[in-house]
């Protein structure tokens, strides 16, 4: 089931930005569900977009800085708000955030849930190299990195998971590649979803005031 305020998944990708390098797939995801959150619930926020933009995308000396870090530098953006950052771990990792929590429990019901629920951005989640695949596009496949997309709509009574891939404007230029999926069989995404690299993360915003007990 869609948010209450979209009618389609047009309507809410329309803001949306695709990754402007293949490493850059996650970034783009947070920002893209961050900014929709706070625009869509208008949820008064200090800092500019540009700052969350630099906050994401800022480079260290070894190149792209490292999750945790920027969790770190988002929750400092966030303070004085109602939104709190959200990861779910599932399993142990090197770039935790402080305060994330491991959880091998949170599954489909809970990634619908956290969909559905206009309190919480949309998720995203870490999902196989192997995600390509279904595009014709093997020789894309990645047995070590993991690739990662935004979940915009998931009705397992219908079987099937619409989702936004941050990737799409590199997918478009191959000529490999007829018709892009957005739509994707509930069965296959968990494929995809449990086959991701360490560390497995699923990631959204919420409001404070909500609870973390019902995920």
């Amino acid at each position: 089931m869609l948010k209450s305020k979209y009618e389609s998944v047009e309507q809410i990708i329309r803001s949306f930005k695709y990754q402007y390098s293949v490493d850059t797939c996650l970034q783009t995801c947070i920002e893209n569900i961050l900014l929709e959150f706070l625009e869509r619930e208008k949820i008064p926020f200090k800092t500019n977009k540009k700052e969350i933009h630099r906050t994401l995308f800022k480079k260290g000396p070894y190149g792209q800085i490292a999750l945790r870090e920027y969790s770190s530098k988002l929750t400092d953006l966030l303070k004085g708000t109602q939104v709190r950052s959200i990861e779910r771990y599932h399993s142990p990792s090197l770039i935790q955030a402080p305060g994330s929590i491991i959880d091998n429990s949170f599954h489909l019901e809970g990634l619908g849930r956290v969909c559905s629920d206009r309190n919480c951005s949309f998720p995203y989640v870490t999902v196989s190299g192997r995600w390509f695949d279904m595009m014709g596009l093997s020789s894309w496949s990645d047995p070590v990195n993991n690739h990662t997309v935004i979940i915009l709509d998931l009705n397992l009574d219908e079987d099937r998971i619409e989702f936004f891939d941050p990737a799409e404007i590199f997918i478009k230029r191959s000529s490999k590649v007829d018709v892009i999926p957005k739509i994707i069989n509930p069965d296959r995404f968990v494929s995809f979803w449990d086959e991701a690299k360490l560390p497995r993360l699923t990631g959204w915003f919420e409001r404070k005031s909500d609870t973390l007990d019902r995920w």
